[in-house]
């Protein structure tokens, strides 16, 4: 399906990689809130972002959400600048708890 083949009640709920992740951060966020696909619950804690190594010249983080209503996961692999990689001291798994206890600053 091509973008401009999406039916109009769905547009709302999609928007491409380069508006829905910000990249702009140490780490990699939702720039929109997620709509649980179970219990349609909008509000989600990030439990951890998992760095891989460079795949074919791209580089990516799974970006790991835990819906707070009915506790159903989702993992998202985002592409991120080699960077962010770098930054992360590459190949590293980033939990919640290292984020908030600022061991991992999010600018």
């Amino acid at each position: 399906m091509r973008d401009t083949e999406i039916p109009g009640d769905w547009f709302p709920r999609y928007v491409t990689k380069r508006t829905f992740w910000n990249l702009e951060g140490a780490l990699p966020y939702p720039n929109h809130f997620i709509t649980c696909p179970f219990c349609e619950g909008s509000v989600h804690l990030i439990l951890r972002w998992n760095f891989g190594p460079e795949q074919h010249g791209h580089y990516y983080c799974d970006v790991t959400i835990k819906c707070m209503k009915c506790s159903h996961v989702s993992v998202f692999g985002v592409e991120v600048p080699k960077e962010m990689v770098d930054e992360m001291g590459g190949h590293s798994v980033v939990t919640a708890s290292d984020y908030l206890s600022g061991k991992v600053y999010h600018g």
